[in-house]
């Protein structure tokens, strides 16, 4: 593939009336933000979650979705579909909801400053200026920073307890904690750990070290020239294969072909 295609970018607004529904799949990464109404999402037969005003949502390439409006309103969305450029997959790493699926709740600024890049990249994208491709992704690129900037906060407002299992937890992929130390370590039970993630990182902690994981082998795939079984181990996986099915499953293709795409 050559540079124009891996760089591809495009950004459409959609108001969609209630009870509009759509199953389908994008062979490409989607990075949408609702602006105002509510939409049942998910897979086809599979996990279902809500988005409404403020959620940030990424779906991986390849990925099945159905979705339907509810409420009363027009569901409003702005949605950029692209491939990525190589530095921007660590960012969307947002946490995940379904397999495939990656959700952030914005607020307040974060959520003000997000929507402006989200309508520069539409007002770009259809502008029919030669340079119409790099001024869209210059602001996904913007909205994708706003993003981080609110994950690296929220961690930043977490409890002290949760903050240091997330250290724990990120200090060595291959000696990953089970859930029991980790509570130890932390001085908490499983459950009250289980609670405080899901209140203040929007996740479960094995949901959490999945998605570390998973970002950090994106980021040897992509960097180094590390063999795929020395990658696996750096992880914590010891078996290859079973490594290379659990990478494709969360990012719809093999590590050999997310490392060429880079």
């Amino acid at each position: 593939m050559g540079n124009v295609l891996r760089d591809w970018i495009t950004a459409v607004k959609a108001s969609i009336p209630p009870r509009t529904s759509h199953e389908g799949r994008v062979q490409h990464w989607v990075l949408g933000i609702c602006n105002a109404g509510t939409c049942e999402h998910g897979q086809p037969g599979g996990i279902r979650f809500t988005m409404s005003a403020g959620d940030v949502l990424v779906i991986r390439p390849g990925v099945s979705q159905q979705w339907i409006t509810k409420g009363g309103e027009d569901w409003q969305v702005v949605s950029c579909i692209f491939n990525p450029r190589p530095h921007w997959l660590p960012w969307l790493e947002l946490p995940q909801v379904a397999p495939g699926f990656l959700r952030l709740r914005l607020s307040g600024r974060d959520w003000r400053e997000a929507r402006r890049y989200f309508e520069r990249a539409c007002s770009a994208s259809s502008s029919g200026q030669e340079e119409a491709q790099d001024l869209t992704a210059h602001a996904v690129e913007g909205a994708l920073l706003i993003c981080m900037r609110a994950l690296l906060k929220k961690v930043d407002d977490c409890d002290s307890r949760v903050r240091l299992a997330l250290e724990l937890q990120t200090a060595d992929f291959s000696r990953a904690l089970g859930m029991a130390e980790l509570a130890r370590r932390c001085g908490l039970s499983i459950p009250h750990l289980q609670r405080l993630y899901r209140a203040q990182i929007g996740s479960t902690p094995a949901a959490y070290l999945e998605r570390m994981r998973h970002q950090r082998a994106s980021q040897l795939l992509r960097l180094t020239d590390l063999p795929v079984k020395a990658v696996s181990r750096s992880v914590g996986f010891k078996d290859q294969q079973y490594f290379s099915s659990w990478f494709k499953r969360i990012s719809g293709e093999s590590p050999s072909t997310h490392r060429a795409k880079a």
